[in-house]
């Protein structure tokens, strides 16, 4: 499962409201869906293996989307998709990526869109990446694999990390630039979501978007299809460990998106969530509907989760 870890707010740089960057607005339709977890599920938070994964029920799959939604995340884990020493710039391994693609080839078949998402927070087995024990280029081949398999499939949508936490912005943000330029040269087209540092929060959005993470272009210079990327959990502290939610974050929310409208850029909200309680549920739904309203430079959003979790889940499933 996803876990964010409790932020302050940090206001970033002052944007300069005259500058207006050139449009990268995709056409990607408006938003809504889940997040199917399992396939990550034994990855915490360091980045280490400490279980196995669990495969997700795949008639969740028609369930979510005949309900209207249109977009769902699959989680997964590095260990898993390649398996051996990633120094040596391992394959893909074969049994596991034939798994993801029957999730994906069954949410692509039915309209939807399918977003896979390394659930790693910028680790593997405890090492950062970007650091010299965990180079940019094992995440650039990680990416460039998975690119050359899903380029035709413009229905995929490409998230590059899952909540990176505790880096040196300006590395995290060079090693993103550098697998942006890889997946373009592997003749991949597919939207690319771009994760700041700090679990992605809103809070410390601004001061990363002005502080490069909105400088990451394609290689001909364009942001097309470069789409940025949030999670929000509404308990007290936002780390998404309490059952009880007692913030909407919707001021947040909009300054964000006055700040995104400014700049012609877009942003995901790929998680949304908190406890299995009527405090939650009544404030994930109002985060929602506010993010809905700010479409197109909200993408859209994905609430947390379903998938392969018990029948009683101490957070808001599905």
């Amino acid at each position: 499962m996803a876990s964010c870890r409790s932020i302050q707010p940090n206001s970033g740089h002052k944007q300069n409201l005259e500058h207006r960057a050139a449009t990268a607005v995709s056409t990607l339709p408006r938003m809504n869906g889940v997040n199917i977890a399992g396939l990550e599920f034994g990855i915490d938070t360091n980045g280490g293996k400490s279980g196995s994964y669990v495969s997700p029920p795949l008639d969740q799959i028609p369930h979510f989307i005949t309900g209207k939604v249109n977009a769902l995340r699959f989680p997964i884990g590095w260990q898993y998709i390649q398996v051996n020493d990633v120094s040596d710039k391992a394959p893909l391994d074969q049994a596991y990526l034939t798994l993801l693609d029957k999730y994906v080839m069954a949410t692509t078949k039915l309209g939807a869109f399918a977003i896979i998402d390394l659930h790693n927070y910028a680790r593997r087995d405890g090492k950062v990446v970007g650091q010299s024990d965990l180079g940019a280029d094992t995440l650039v081949d990680l990416w460039t694999r998975l690119a050359a398999h899903y380029k035709d499939q413009p229905k995929v949508l490409f998230g590059l990390m899952n909540e990176p936490h505790d880096l040196t912005s300006s590395v995290w943000f060079g090693v993103i630039q550098s697998v942006v330029t890889a997946i373009r040269k592997a003749g991949a087209n597919n939207n690319i979501l771009l994760p700041g540092n700090a679990y992605q929060h809103l809070a410390t959005f601004a001061s990363d978007y002005n502080n490069g993470l909105s400088a990451i272009k394609n290689p001909d210079g364009s942001h097309t299809g470069l789409i940025l990327e949030i999670h929000q959990y509404f308990d007290q502290d936002g780390s998404g460990t309490s059952t009880q939610c007692t913030q909407d974050h919707i001021a947040e929310l909009q300054s964000v998106v006055t700040l995104l409208k400014n700049g012609g850029r877009q942003v995901f909200i790929t998680e949304a969530g908190g406890g299995n309680t009527k405090s939650c549920s009544d404030i994930v739904s109002k985060f929602v509907t506010a993010a809905t309203k700010a479409y197109p430079t909200v993408v859209g959003t994905l609430v947390w989760a379903a998938g392969s979790f018990a029948a009683v889940c101490p957070f808001l499933c599905y």
